[in-house]
């Protein structure tokens, strides 16, 4: 014990580095505080001055307002068996709340509080609230952490999860049935979206953006039947950059296998059915089937038995004012991976249906157009009129090759004008790349028009066609003679007639004789034949 009472003064700072004698005092004259010193704590322990600062079992600097036991400091209240014990914040008679604040852990087996804040844990078996669990502030609490998640999550039926400052959209539980993902909000443009995004940093092809699977994983017959059924991906067809994100939709499907890929739409908006023999079907019966044939084309079907029972397929054009030569639908034939490039790739071949001129009430006429080519993009060369009238620029062959009318025939014809697709015999100089098919038949054999461009058609005007021979062997050769428009139907000129005569026996009793004329020599004379005849134009097949 000590022998004497030792009392010091002086500042905060001064009685924070002050080590006194056991049992001595000293007064902090900053915080008008007391403090006992022990002969080796530095500051002593403070006693209550303006505020209370208790500490006691080697907690020698308490804080101030607190009471502090032991080294950390615990308060602990704990009663004897039978009895129960209490810490009371505020009156004795709990009629009014206060705050309980705890920095730190509390371990409780039940708290029950109306309000309840901490800056540290609250742990319990169980955590009852009657209304709700509440953040300190708006967009101020997590429910978990990066490091401490929550295992399940337990909602009642038509339960909502509700989202935003505003909660526009809600996430609502549909009892036995599945969720509804909704825009509270009214108007236009108030839809939910939902999108999946991936978080990968360098998409390359065949990377997914995401999957959505559709699967019966709890079906008691297993194997096949637990596998994924169905599914939907969004699946990167090339390497992404700031100018590409081409992407595609990827549609599975599963019969006895996981679900692969039967139907795709790509970027580019290509619909691909990526299934050998896979078939579409349209109308209510499915009666109208377009199925594929593998590596050959498509086959379209009416699948119904019967009378009337084949497919019709129509082609129908926009245009509300049809007029002449406006198209009302084409097919066409072409090769356009054809390496040879430049005329190779071009519409090798088509059918057109053109009208022919207005249309009206009372008149819809259409030809239908038939295009080939030969080194050029196609171009008609047959067409049926709205009348049935067949044109055709080429020959019509029959079953030996053979045709009607080839290039190059002649005709004789009563109209004035030559018909389209033959040309007066006229000698007229055409030409020679406009009627390629003729001239390769003819050459110059008719007169070579201007040398180079042009040549000549046979010329038949007055004069009669001659068939070669051996009198006649050169073809295109022409004899000399009086004009059709000069031979006259008379006679002319005269003729002398010369008489020889002879003897001859009269009797053959005797040597009887008589004189009798032997011949009639005529002198030289002309006729004049004349053919009744009707005047024709000739023509040429071109």
């Amino acid at each position: 014990m000590p022998t004497q009472l030792q009392l010091r003064r002086g500042t905060t700072s001064q009685n924070n580095s002050f080590t006194g004698a056991a049992g001595e005092l000293s007064v902090d004259t900053d915080l008008d505080q007391l403090r006992v010193h022990d002969g080796s704590t530095a500051g002593g322990i403070k006693v209550p001055g303006t505020g209370l600062a208790l500490g006691a079992a080697g907690n020698t600097n308490p804080a101030t307002n607190t009471v502090s036991v032991g080294t950390p400091a615990n308060v602990v209240i704990r009663s004897a068996t039978g009895q129960s014990g209490n810490v009371i914040i505020g009156d004795a008679t709990a009629t009014s709340n206060f705050n309980l604040d705890v920095r730190g852990t509390a371990n409780a087996g039940a708290i029950t509080s109306t309000s309840h804040t901490s800056t540290g844990d609250i742990q319990g078996v169980n955590i009852t609230a009657t209304t709700a669990i509440l953040p300190d502030a708006s967009d101020g609490a997590a429910i978990g952490s990066a490091s401490l998640e929550w295992s399940d999550l337990y909602l009642a039926d038509g339960a909502q999860i509700l989202m935003g400052d505003d909660q526009e959209i809600t996430l609502t539980h549909v009892a036995d049935s599945g969720l509804n993902l909704k825009h509270v909000g009214t108007g236009d443009g108030k839809m939910p979206t939902f999108t999946l995004q991936c978080g990968d940093n360098n998409m390359e092809a065949d990377d997914k953006l995401g999957v959505i699977n559709f699967q019966a994983p709890d079906e008691g017959a297993g194997t096949d039947a637990i596998l994924v059924a169905a599914g939907i991906e969004a699946v990167s067809e090339g390497d992404f950059s700031a100018s590409n994100n081409a992407t595609k939709l990827s549609l599975k499907t599963a019969a006895s296998e996981a679900a692969t890929e039967k139907l795709a739409i790509s970027s580019g908006g290509d619909v691909k059915v990526v299934t050998d023999g896979a078939s579409m079907f349209f109308g209510a019966d499915s009666e109208i089937e377009l199925r594929h044939v593998a590596d050959e084309g498509l086959i379209l079907k009416h699948v119904g038995t019967g009378d009337g029972k084949m497919p019709t397929m129509t082609f129908q054009a926009g245009d509300n004012n049809m007029e002449a030569a406006d198209k009302l639908g084409v097919i066409n034939f072409q090769a356009p991976d054809e390496g040879a490039g430049t005329d190779a790739i071009l519409v090798a071949a088509g059918i057109e249906a053109v009208s022919e001129g207005d249309f009206s009430a009372s008149s819809n006429a259409t030809k239908l157009s038939f295009k080939t080519a030969a080194s050029a993009a196609a171009a008609e060369t047959m067409a049926l009129s709205s009348g049935g009238n067949l044109t055709v620029t080429g020959t019509i062959t029959d079953g030996d090759g053979g045709g009607p009318v080839p290039p190059g025939a002649v005709l004789p014809y009563g109209g004035a004008t030559a018909p389209t697709g033959y040309l007066l015999c006229n000698d007229a100089a055409i030409s020679r790349s406009t009627y390629s098919v003729l001239f390769a038949i003819l050459s110059t054999t008719y007169g070579a028009g201007d040398g180079t461009t042009t040549f000549n058609v046979p010329d038949l005007r007055d004069r009669l066609p001659l068939g070669k021979g051996t009198n006649n062997s050169t073809l295109g050769g022409e004899t000399t003679g009086a004009a059709a428009s000069a031979v006259k139907a008379t006679a002319s000129g005269s003729a002398s007639l010369t008489t020889t005569t002879g003897t001859f026996a009269t009797s053959a009793k005797d040597s009887s004789t008589a004189t009798a004329l032997t011949g009639v020599t005529a002198g030289g004379h002309t006729h004049n034949l004349t053919l009744p005849v009707q005047v024709f134009n000739y023509i040429i097949k071109t």
